[in-house]
């Protein structure tokens, strides 16, 4: 399979677009607050999402990060379930499961860096939203990595997200939306 290639100032067709299948739809970034808020990213455009987030900061060794979903600027805080299997530089592997929170794990934060790809499935419709994440935090004492899956039970149409996390943090999300 080819992937189309665009210059400066070419003229594109349909045809070209329809080879594309993510497109970058929005991003933000904070810088030593305990969350990040991208409103309006979620939309009828598009059914599936991917959420590419790096970070610094966090808690001396490692503290958990959280994702709500928002519809406007109000946030849906019930209902999120989720599983995380995950392995520490002092700990090993581990698991957690948790149910009927005000927010789901979307990852982990360390001192150093973190990185979370989330993928988030139907948020802007009115049914379950479902996430699936890959993440790592790097600390200066303790290092995680881990994989959570979870949904979010509302039949809000949700069009934005907040990450929050315990300790302040510095961080950049990008929001991708899959071509329909």
């Amino acid at each position: 399979m080819t992937f189309p290639v665009f210059a400066s100032g070419d003229v594109l067709n349909a045809s070209d677009m329809n080879g594309v299948g993510s497109w970058l739809v929005a991003s933000g970034s904070n810088s030593n607050t305990t969350s990040l808020v991208i409103d309006n990213c979620f939309s009828a455009d598009y059914a599936h999402y991917r959420i590419v987030f790096t970070a610094t900061g966090g808690a001396a060794g490692t503290a958990d990060a959280f994702v709500q979903f928002r519809v406007g600027s109000t946030p849906t805080a019930t209902n999120y379930f989720y599983n995380t299997i995950f392995s520490s530089n002092t700990a090993g592997p581990s698991r957690a499961y948790l149910a009927t929170q005000t927010s789901g794990q979307i990852g982990n934060f360390g001192l150093e860096r973190s990185t979370i790809v989330c993928d988030v499935f139907n948020p802007q419709v009115a049914a379950t939203t479902n996430w699936v994440t890959q993440w790592q935090g790097w600390g200066s004492t303790a290092n995680f990595v881990g994989t959570t899956q979870g949904y979010q039970t509302s039949s809000n149409q949700h069009t934005g997200f907040q990450i929050t996390c315990s300790s302040a943090f510095t961080g950049t999300a990008r929001v991708y939306g899959y071509r329909n």
